[in-house]
């Protein structure tokens, strides 16, 4: 099994839950702690693959100007929108804890 970043992720869900801003600021910016790892880094399967599909549905839309992927979506979406976003995140988060072998913190 690969060295999973669980500390990244642990990073990614402080920013999600007490970072500053509205839903869309926190997501963006906990996705921004994630978002550059290699794919490698994570479990093959069911769980990489789940990642991937979390990846996409926050990085689909085309950017506009010096904007990337994920700010152009994550813009774009409504607060219900980034809400379920999120909490697929902190489901994912929990998942991958269990996965690496650690209590969730």
């Amino acid at each position: 099994m690969p060295d999973i970043p669980i500390d990244r992720f642990d990073a990614a869900l402080d920013m999600l839950v007490a970072g500053p801003g509205g839903i869309k600021d926190r997501l963006q910016a906990a996705w921004l702690k994630i978002v550059a790892l290699p794919e490698t880094r994570l479990p093959s399967g069911e769980i990489r693959q789940e990642f991937l599909g979390l990846l996409e549905a926050v990085s689909y839309r085309q950017p506009r100007g010096e904007e990337g992927k994920l700010a152009a979506t994550i813009a774009a979406m409504t607060d219900d929108e980034a809400a379920r976003c999120a909490r697929s995140l902190l489901r994912y988060w929990l998942k991958l804890r269990a996965v690496a072998g650690h209590a969730a913190a």
